[in-house]
């Protein structure tokens, strides 16, 4: 009888390994990387020491590390006990055009749809270059509503294009801004749905961005 008890506890430790660590975590993090590859690429890299029943690897962004958007998801093993490695290539490229800077979430989900404690990580996306104009105050008011206005403190002798981008980098409007007469533009937004925006200003390479609310 002694030998079938033995037997018995010896058949769990070794068919069921993770049956006593999984009621402690799903996943054991190693690095977590974010690098810039091309103008329109970023290599997201981790590795993980411990997965039990870890079903995938979701994958979220934001640009203002508050509101984050589901860009993918990834299988992950399943069961280690052992280091993996996993990586992921981010290259929307209507986001990736906008130099902000760019932060990003990892989270395990398990196969019961439990998440573990997250990883977080941000990068500096392509940087600005001199500007051949300034802006003397704030976008304003901003919050907004059905209109906004930027104050330049000299006027400029050629058209600014204008564009607003949602927060994943679809455009939601477009226009020209003239102020070669007067440093005061203003911008009607009488059909822009509620929510946060990316306004950038651009003038042939010379580009800037803004950040506003509509209400």
């Amino acid at each position: 009888m002694q030998f079938f008890r033995f037997s018995v506890a010896f058949f769990f430790c070794i068919y069921f390994p993770f049956t006593t660590i999984a009621q402690h975590t799903l996943v054991k993090w190693g690095d977590f990387t974010i690098q810039q590859t091309t103008d329109t690429a970023i290599l997201l890299k981790w590795t993980t020491h411990l997965e039990v029943n870890t079903n995938t690897y979701v994958i979220e962004r934001s640009i203002d590390d508050n509101t984050y958007t589901k860009i993918d998801s990834i299988k992950a093993s399943g069961n280690s006990l052992s280091r993996i490695s996993y990586s992921f290539i981010d290259n929307d490229t209507n986001l990736l055009k906008l130099p902000v800077k760019l932060y990003y979430k990892l989270s395990a989900i398990g196969m019961n749809g439990e998440t573990a404690n997250q990883l977080l990580g941000s990068l500096n996306h392509n940087q600005q270059l001199t500007l051949p104009w300034k802006i003397e105050a704030p976008l304003y008011p901003n919050p907004f509503k059905g209109y906004f206005r930027i104050k330049f403190t000299t006027t400029f002798p050629y058209p600014i294009k204008l564009t607003l981008f949602k927060l994943t980098g679809e455009i939601a409007q477009e226009e020209y801004i003239d102020i070669s007469q007067n440093s005061l533009a203003e911008v009607v937004t009488l059909n822009l749905p509620t929510g946060a925006y990316v306004i950038r200003l651009q003038y042939e390479n010379a580009v800037q961005y803004l950040r506003a609310v509509k209400n």
